[in-house]
Order: structure tokens, then C-alpha cells, then sequence
């Protein structure tokens, strides 16, 4: 399992390593990201991050394993971009540089880091993530679309420094949202007792001891959290009432964590958990 936090002054060495592993990885032509060495990243782009307070790291055993900037900041060449959805800035969470060692691949650490993305940008108030990578980053664009994002436009650019890129544009809509105070969490109770269920019948884990869990401390435990604010939840609404709900756990630092995103049975082919 892996931590994702705010960078502090005592990461970055580990930070650039990373971007040099990468970097030598693209001299040897064992990766295609597309970066280059001397001039992006470099050490000086982790400073700026971290000097903006957008810079994350991954840790997993004691040491870091992936590296990303989140922020609202657009980068030029989004501007005109054939966007499906025209959100407001204010409600638009951006990946950028995302990496992981080379050397902790194959872990998942990837998709921890984009549902740590998601998290955060719910917890910021916004639905609309933007995320762009280079064309020639085959292994990145395939990553993103399983993940639910969509190609929207490929833009020539001179990008960061780097001259000639065809920059891939993609995009993701999260679903409408409604954060809740801890006065309606007991209407959670159809969601927990349905995520419960589905934990008997198929959880290597949990299988069979859900039956008697007492949802009424569970909702009272989330009530609490809202309450004492260190937890954030948003529902989805249809007209039949809440039919699943994303609870985001709140860190010191102003980051979140996803830590349950449920969708009743009925209600999971209409693709609510995949946006």
C-alpha cells in the first residue's frame, strides 16, 4: 500500500531522481514519454512546485515512488481546445507530470495516484479533470482511457521547453455531486447495507461476516466525521433518492483521500463509479 502527500523540502532529491531515471530510460529507448533532459522536468520544476504547495509525492516502505503536480492551472495550449464539457476554471482539477519510479512499476501505484487525483479534486470542489501527455506516450494514453478519459484533441505545441510535441488533450467529467451534512448521513443506509452485501457474497476477506454489521454505528461514524469536519461526503442523486455516494477523507495538509465511492447494484450500469 502506498501514501500520497504534500511534498516537503527533504523529497526532492528523490523527486529528480525519478525524472533522471526517466530521463535515462528515454536516452536508451525503453520509454516514450517524450521529456527531455535539461530541460523538462528538471530540479528546478519540482522547486516551483513544491514553492507553490502543488508538488505530491508517493511513498510506499520508507521511500518515494511517484512524483505528480495537481493544480488549476491550464496550460496555454488548452486554451480553444475542443473541450466536450465547457466548465468553469474554478471547478477544473489538472494533472501534470505525473511519474513513477521506474523501478516500483507493475504495483498499481499509477492508478492509486489517479483515484488520489480524483479524491482531491472532489474534495477542491471540482468535476472537471483536465490531463495532457505526449502523443508518442503510448503506455500513458492507454492508461488514461481505462481509466475513463477521453482523447478530445491532439494540439502541436511547443510544450514546456520541448520543441515539436503533439500534445494529447484528455478529459473526465466526475459525476454531479452533492456534499451532505452529518444530519442527512443516515440516508446512507441503503448504500452501506448494499455495499455490505455485495462484500458477503464476494470478498476474499469479508466473506460472510457482514450480515449482522451494524450499519447504525457505520452511518454514526461518517456522521462524526462530517461533523468534526475530517471527512468530506458527496452524493449522487436520482429521482428515487440517493442511489451512491463518495466519501473523501480530509489530511492536515488540505489534501483528501477517496476512501468509499458506491454505487447501488441497480444503478451500476449507468456508469456513475467509471466518471
Amino acid at each position: 500500500m502506498s501514501t500520497i502527500r504534500k511534498a516537503a523540502c527533504a523529497d526532492l532529491d528523490a523527486v529528480c531522481r525519478i525524472y533522471d531515471q526517466i530521463h535515462t530510460a528515454e536516452e536508451r529507448g525503453e520509454a516514450a514519454i517524450g521529456w527531455q533532459r535539461g530541460v523538462y522536468p528538471e530540479r528546478e520544476t519540482a522547486e516551483a512546485a513544491l514553492a507553490r504547495g502543488d508538488l505530491f509525492v508517493q511513498e510506499q516502505n520508507g521511500e518515494i515512488v511517484g512524483t505528480a503536480i495537481l493544480n488549476q492551472t491550464q496550460v496555454d495550449s488548452y486554451a480553444g481546445a475542443n473541450w466536450r464539457y465547457d466548465a468553469p476554471d474554478s471547478e477544473v482539477m489538472v494533472l501534470h507530470t505525473l511519474v513513477i519510479d521506474p523501478e516500483a512499476k507493475s504495483r498499481g501505484l499509477g492508478r492509486a495516484f489517479a483515484a488520489f487525483y480524483e479524491g482531491y479534486a472532489l474534495a477542491h470542489g471540482c468535476r472537471y479533470l483536465r490531463i495532457d501527455t505526449n502523443a508518442r506516450n503510448a503506455r500513458a494514453r492507454r492508461f488514461y482511457q481505462k481509466l475513463g478519459y477521453a482523447e478530445i484533441g491532439v494540439v502541436p505545441c511547443m510544450f514546456n521547453g520541448i520543441a515539436g510535441v503533439q500534445l494529447v488533450l484528455l478529459e473526465k467529467r466526475l459525476p454531479p455531486l452533492r456534499q451532505i451534512t452529518a444530519d442527512e448521513a443516515p440516508r446512507l443506509r441503503a448504500c452501506v447495507q448494499a455495499l455490505s452485501e455485495h462484500h458477503n457474497r464476494v470478498s476474499v476477506n469479508f466473506k460472510g461476516s457482514y450480515p449482522s454489521r451494524p450499519y447504525d454505528k457505520t452511518l454514526s461514524l461518517f456522521a462524526q466525521a462530517l461533523e468534526e469536519n475530517v471527512s468530506r461526503i458527496a452524493v449522487i442523486e436520482e429521482d428515487s433518492g440517493i442511489v451512491g455516494f463518495c466519501k473523501v477523507d480530509l489530511h492536515g495538509d488540505g489534501t483528501g483521500k477517496l476512501d468509499y465511492l458506491v454505487v447501488l447494484p441497480q444503478c451500476r450500469g449507468r456508469k456513475y463509479g467509471k466518471a
